[in-house]
């Protein structure tokens, strides 16, 4: 977990912005980021209205707000105290923050910046065997030569530097749906 504290114009009330994995300055797309938010030492007698906004930049100086970024998270501009952001819609290779700011007759905002890693590149997955029935034929999937330019920079809640996660995904077509099962998701680069 990361922490960010800032202290406003009154010595008095501190925001912390923690955020749950992944929560590094690199940040594997598409996942989900959790951010959580509180204000240390604010009155307790009064609303609290805490509100998120996402930002870019292309520079690493001037940021500016994601367009069509509100209408795509409900959780933006909310009085909520916690927020989850999905990658899945932003670019890989860019930079963004996430400011929170609370507000309560005073202001104050504490920020968290992250880039998105580029996709991984050069390598294959494949089946064996390609065809089969689920519950009698024993199915290996494999993927090898992946690369990643900025592989192990995510860490896990202990410090430990993550490598490539590979999923492994079936398609279910059947009459009434058409919907796809997790088979694994791990660090394993082959699973039976």
């Amino acid at each position: 977990m990361s922490t960010i504290t800032t202290t406003p114009g009154s010595p008095s009330a501190n925001l912390e912005m923690n955020c749950g994995e992944p929560c590094g300055p690199v940040v594997g797309a598409p996942t989900t980021i959790h951010f959580y938010g509180e204000c240390i030492n604010c009155p307790t007698n009064v609303n609290m209205v805490y509100n998120w906004a996402i930002q870019e930049t292309t520079d690493g100086t001037v940021y500016q707000d994601v367009e069509n970024l509100q209408e795509q998270y409900e959780g933006l501009g909310m009085v909520s105290s916690s927020y989850s952001l999905s990658t899945s819609t932003l670019q890989s290779g860019k930079e963004y923050r996430v400011v929170m700011t609370i507000t309560w007759g005073q202001s104050i905002s504490t920020e968290k910046t992250f880039s998105l890693n580029e996709a991984p590149f050069g390598g294959t997955c494949g089946v064996s065997p390609t065809e089969g029935v689920t519950i009698t034929d024993r199915f290996v999937f494999t993927c090898s030569n992946w690369h990643d330019d900025v592989e192990g920079t995510e860490v896990d809640r202990n410090g430990n530097r993550l490598g490539l996660t590979y999923e492994i995904s079936v398609n279910v077509d059947t009459v009434n749906s058409d919907r796809t099962d997790l088979i694994y998701w791990g660090d394993r680069k082959s699973v039976v």
